[in-house]
C-alpha cells in the first residue's frame, strides 16, 4: 500500500465539479471551509512510497489504473493528503494525477480509498 485514507466529508461542490470538469480534489481534514466544500476531505495519510503512472487507485468497489502523475502529487499527499485527479483526462498542472476508468466512483463517508 503506496497511501490509504477515509472519506470524512463530501463537499456540497464536489458533484458538479465532477460532472463539469471530471476532476476531484482530495485533502486532509481540518482544511479550510472553503476548500472543504470543494473537496473530498480525508483522514491523514502516511505515503508509504511514492505514486507513479501504472498504479491503481482503489474507490470503494471500483479500480482505476493511474497514467499520468503531476511532479508535485507526491509532496502535496505526504505534506497536506492534496491533489486533484482527473477521470479520463490528462494532468496538466503539478498537483494533478490523471486515471482510468469506465465509471466515476461513489462518494461516503467512511468509505477506504486505497493506492498501490
Amino acid at each position: 500500500m503506496k497511501y490509504a485514507f477515509d472519506i470524512v466529508s463530501v463537499g456540497e461542490n464536489v458533484s458538479s465539479l465532477l460532472k463539469t470538469s471530471k476532476c476531484i480534489t482530495i485533502v486532509n481534514d481540518g482544511c479550510s471551509e472553503g476548500l472543504a466544500a470543494m473537496s473530498i476531505v480525508h483522514t491523514k495519510g502516511k505515503l508509504a512510497e511514492n505514486i507513479e503512472a501504472g498504479d491503481t487507485l482503489e474507490w470503494g468497489a471500483l479500480k482505476f489504473r493511474i497514467v499520468d502523475i503531476g511532479s508535485d502529487v507526491n509532496k502535496n499527499l505526504a505534506d497536506i493528503g492534496h491533489c486533484t485527479i482527473l477521470f479520463n483526462k490528462k494532468a496538466s498542472l503539478p498537483g494533478q494525477m490523471s486515471v482510468e476508468g469506465a465509471y466515476f466512483p461513489s462518494f461516503n463517508r467512511g468509505e477506504t480509498v486505497k493506492i498501490y
